[in-house]
């Protein structure tokens, strides 16, 4: 069996689990009742023996670090793609949440943030806000950081739907008589095509 049971210097009773992970490096669990030790003990070699088990050393991770992996790991990104994820993560992020150890982190506080920032920005930036905290919580479930996202079933504010306005073919080709014949074919060309 991996527990131990020991007696602090105060002499209370207190239980420790000892297990080995996946690379045979141990690892220890203190708990203040033996039902808790047996628990936490079975919960670990279930999840391994299904093949979901995560170091819970790695969830002591803060943020701030796997932010820093996250923005690093896409080279591929465009430019300034890049420097709006940077910035949605150290405005609005960081401040609330960097120093937090990424497995203390819940859909509780989540939903926090994302109430804090309606209050203050568009429905819109809060959309982009939670989809950057969304890939970086999504980036330390890959890495096994942790089992699961803590964005889950958090409630966004409503969208409203953006309007275009599209031009009558009278006005298409009002515009394009006004350019006269070197550019008014281009408006019927951006017209037909959907160019900007």
């Amino acid at each position: 069996m991996s527990i131990h049971v020991r007696t602090t210097a105060k002499g209370q009773r207190r239980y420790d689990v000892r297990l080995r992970d996946v690379a045979g490096k141990e690892y220890w669990r203190s708990f203040r009742t033996r039902k808790e030790a047996e628990r936490f003990e079975a919960s670990e070699r279930t999840d391994r023996a299904r093949g979901s088990w995560i170091d819970p050393r790695r969830a002591d991770t803060k943020l701030s670090e796997i932010t820093t992996e996250w923005l690093d790991s896409h080279p591929g990104k465009k430019e300034s793609t890049l420097a709006r994820d940077e910035s949605v993560l150290r405005t609005h992020v960081l401040p609330a949440l960097g120093h937090v150890p990424v497995g203390a982190i819940t859909p509780v506080e989540v939903q926090r943030i994302v109430t804090g920032w309606s209050r203050t920005l568009s429905a819109r930036s809060v959309h982009r806000n939670f989809a950057v905290l969304r890939a970086v919580f999504n980036y330390a479930v890959d890495t096994d950081r942790i089992g699961r996202s803590p964005c889950r079933k958090i409630k966004l504010p409503e969208q409203a739907p953006v309007r275009h306005r599209i031009a009558s073919p009278e006005e298409l080709g009002r515009l394009a008589e006004a350019l006269g014949a070197d550019l008014g074919p281009m408006v019927y060309v951006a017209a037909i095509l959907g160019l900007r």
